[in-house]
C-alpha cells in the first residue's frame, strides 16, 4: 500500500471512529482514534514544508484534548483491576465524577469547528494538494532517521535516567514503529517484521511505564485534597495504591531496559 493510500485509509478510519464516539463513548474508540491520529502525524513529520507541519501540529492540538479522558478512562480501568472491592467502592465517585467531566471536554472538542477545519485541510491536502505526491515519494531514508532519533533517545535515558528522557524514548519509539508502517514494503521485509516486533514490545512496556506514572500523580492530588483526620482510612488506601504503583513502574522499566540492551537491540541500528 502506497503512502498516500494509507493516509486516505486513516482518515477514514479517523471519521468512523469520531462518529462511533458521539453516538455513544466508548473507551477503545477513543483510544483506536488517538491511535489514529497519531498515525497520521507520524505520516507528516518526514514531510518538509509548512503545510505538512502545520498540520502535524494542529492534529497534535485535538489529540491533546482528549489526554484527559484517555488517563481518566486508564486510571478507572486499573481501579477495577488492582483494588479490593471495598477500596474501589471508596473511590468510585470521584473516579466517575472526574472521568465523566473528562469525556464531555473529549466530545465538545470532537464536534468542534476546530476539528471540523483541521481534519478538513488534511483531507483536501491529501486528496487534492502538495502532501498527495510527498507522500508518494517517501522511502526507506525515514526509517533510517526515525532508527537515529530513537538511539538518541536510549542514549539519553541510559546517561540522565529522567522521566522525561523515558517519555521522548517512548515517543521515539513510537514513531519508528508508526514510521515503518507507513513506508511501501520491500525486499528487507523480514528484518523490518522484526523491528516492528522489537518496537511493539518497547511500546507496550513503556506505554505502561507511562500511564503509571500519570495515575500516581493523579492520585497524589488527591490525596493532597483529603482530610487527614476524617479520611485517614481512604487516605492509607490510596497512599498504599500509589506504592504498589511505583514500583509497577519501576519494573515495567527495568523489562523495556532489558529488551533495549539484550538480543535484539541491533534492530535499532
Amino acid at each position: 500500500m502506497t503512502a498516500s493510500a494509507s493516509a486516505r485509509n486513516l482518515l477514514l478510519r479517523l471519521r468512523v471512529k469520531r462518529g462511533a464516539l458521539l453516538r455513544r463513548y466508548d473507551d477503545d474508540a477513543l483510544h483506536q482514534l488517538r491511535v489514529t491520529l497519531r498515525r497520521l502525524r507520524s505520516l507528516l513529520r518526514h514531510i518538509e514544508g509548512d503545510q505538512a507541519q502545520a498540520l502535524r501540529r494542529d492534529l497534535g492540538h485535538l489529540a491533546d484534548a482528549t489526554n484527559a479522558a484517555r488517563d481518566w478512562d486508564t486510571l478507572a480501568s486499573r481501579a477495577r483491576e488492582s483494588l479490593k472491592p471495598r477500596d474501589f467502592r471508596s473511590v468510585r465517585a470521584w473516579l466517575e465524577e472526574n472521568r465523566s467531566a473528562s469525556h464531555q471536554l473529549a466530545l465538545q472538542m470532537l464536534r468542534s469547528d476546530t476539528w471540523s477545519q483541521v481534519v478538513g485541510r488534511l483531507e483536501d491536502s491529501i486528496q487534492h494538494g502538495e502532501l498527495a505526491t510527498a507522500l508518494e515519494s517517501r522511502g526507506g531514508g525515514d526509517i533510517a532517521r526515525a532508527k537515529c532519533a530513537a538511539n538518541r533517545a536510549w542514549s539519553r535515558v541510559r546517561v540522565a535516567h529522567d522521566n522525561k528522557d523515558w517519555h521522548k524514548l517512548r515517543v521515539a519509539i513510537k514513531e519508528l514503529r508508526y514510521t515503518f508502517d507507513s513506508v511501501p514494503r520491500g525486499s528487507q521485509e523480514a528484518p523490518k517484521q522484526k523491528l516492528v516486533k522489537h518496537c511493539k514490545r518497547l511500546q507496550n512496556d513503556l506505554g505502561v511505564w507511562h500511564d503509571t506514572v500519570v495515575h500516581v500523580r493523579m492520585l497524589e492530588e488527591f490525596v493532597q485534597s483529603l482530610d487527614r483526620e476524617s479520611e485517614s482510612e481512604l487516605h492509607d488506601v490510596l497512599k498504599r495504591w500509589c506504592k504498589q504503583m511505583e514500583r509497577e513502574a519501576c519494573d515495567t522499566l527495568d523489562d523495556a531496559r532489558s529488551l533495549l540492551a539484550g538480543k535484539g537491540s541491533d534492530l535499532l541500528q
